[in-house]
């Protein structure tokens, strides 16, 4: 029986650039794994005493140690650090756009925070985040049952004491920050207009819940015979230029967060990314250019 979807080779213009956002998920790691607490006089410090129990500065990182947990298993497929002579890589589309969507909303909720100029902002967005985090938490412990959602609880009610007197609580409880809205509202930093990031997002959501308009937009439907009246088969020539679309805005979001952490955090962002390339040079093996 013959397949849905039909096998391409990849172009050597387009492979370049998925390569490319590959090593820019391993920069983002490298620079991470190097900046773990903000330096005492940073803005993230201060950040941090608005609420030092739930910190800003490990949330936000965590959120970005999270995309790129996403986007490395993309890295490690279409540009592993060991590549083996004579591999070929074969894989349908779709994970690939389950993975960027996962790594772009990811990273989106670091920027969010991080993008904003005002420390009473950011930090408000910080527990808007953090309360409905718990709360899914406790509804996920609760539909089995599990003693452990009361924890969860805890430290919902904990956060609304804590906060009483100097941040409107409705503004956290009533504002459950949308993924979408977030991304509308972050898609400038990749150079992408609302609307451009938002009919990707969607396009990788589709990919990722299996919704049959996904093939119409991904790819080159070939018409084949007609095996009841008004009703053909047909098969899907992916487009991999899609892929480079999803994967660029992925990897440009966790860098720039990454970028934006940095400076908020105190730390040197031009040399954490010069140490982090010398160690992708050191572990990565490079074509020679001929």
């Amino acid at each position: 029986m013959e397949s849905d979807e039909l096998r391409i080779a990849v172009p050597m213009d387009e492979s370049a650039k998925w390569v490319a956002t590959a090593h820019k998920a391993r920069l983002s790691q490298y620079m991470l794994e190097g900046m773990l607490d903000p330096k005492p006089s940073s803005q993230l410090a201060a950040d941090d005493l608005l609420y030092r129990w739930e910190k800003c500065s490990a949330w936000s990182r965590a959120y970005l140690l999270a995309a790129c947990d996403h986007l490395l298993l993309w890295a490690n497929v279409v540009a592993p650090q060991d590549f083996p002579d004579g591999l070929i890589v074969e894989n349908h589309p779709r994970p690939y756009y389950a993975l960027a969507r996962a790594g772009l909303e990811s990273a989106c909720q670091a920027v969010w925070i991080l993008d904003q100029p005002e420390s009473s902002e950011r930090g408000t967005r910080h527990l808007r985040l953090v309360f409905h985090d718990l709360r899914n938490m406790a509804l996920s412990f609760e539909a089995v049952d599990d003693a452990r959602s009361e924890v969860a609880r805890d430290r919902m009610r904990l956060l609304e004491e804590r906060i009483e007197g100097t941040i409107d609580f409705d503004s956290i409880r009533r504002g459950e920050p949308k993924y979408l809205e977030m991304l509308r509202e972050c898609s400038g930093v990749i150079a992408r207009t609302p609307g451009e990031l938002e009919a990707t997002w969607r396009e990788a959501s589709g990919a990722a819940h299996g919704k049959n308009w996904f093939q119409q937009v991904s790819s080159t439907v070939i018409v084949e015979d007609e095996f009841e009246p008004e009703y053909f088969r047909a098969r899907h020539l992916p487009d991999p230029t899609g892929v480079t679309k999803v994967m660029e805005a992925a990897t440009g979001m966790v860098f720039y967060g990454t970028l934006r952490f940095a400076e908020r955090a105190g730390f040197d962002f031009k040399a954490h990314c010069e140490r982090a390339f010398s160690r992708l040079k050191s572990e990565t093996p490079f074509k020679e250019e001929t």
